[in-house]
């Protein structure tokens, strides 16, 4: 179990600093476009399409950090209400239910991205390809997949004791 907790944290810390490197790199991109087309009147070619890409990068990359940080947004009107056990056992098949979803959409961004592989598909104006971010989509869920893993285990031992 220390392994695969290993694994987990690992991987949620390393999906979370490519988020910040590449969120970094989006800034300075942004800003350094803006100052070229106010102070020189020429934009750099294709920030907008960039920017997009990375966009998917900031995000997917970016899950499993915030729920490691239990960042995400969570309505609880009805939950908070119930006692500890009850409480556990709704994280538990909230928790067991999103695994699941993620990990559907890992696996079809992962066939979608080996299908664009092979197809050669590429952005509209600076001929980049775009299988990568289909990759990133689907790492991305998969580590968040694992996150909500380490919660899962975590909820059932509290059901347990």
């Amino acid at each position: 179990m220390k392994v695969i907790e290993m694994i987990i944290k690992w991987a949620t810390r390393l999906s979370g600093y490519i988020a910040g490197i590449v969120l970094f790199g989006m800034m300075m991109l942004t800003t350094i476009d803006v100052i070229c087309r106010y102070f020189f009147n020429a934009s750099i070619l294709g920030v907008y399409e960039i920017t997009e890409f990375m966009m998917v990068c900031v995000v997917f990359f970016s899950l499993s950090f915030a729920q490691k940080l239990k960042g995400h947004v969570a309505v609880n009107i009805l939950v908070d209400r119930l006692r500890k056990k009850p409480q556990t056992i709704f994280d538990v098949f909230n928790f067991l239910i999103s695994i699941i979803f993620l990990l559907l959409i890992a696996w079809m961004s992962f066939s979608q991205g080996i299908e664009l592989l092979h197809s050669n598909r590429v952005s509209g104006n600076l001929n980049i390809p775009v299988y990568p971010f289909f990759f990133v989509l689907a790492l991305g869920c998969a580590a968040m997949a694992l996150e909500l893993l380490k919660d899962l285990i975590t909820g059932i031992r509290g059901i347990v004791k």
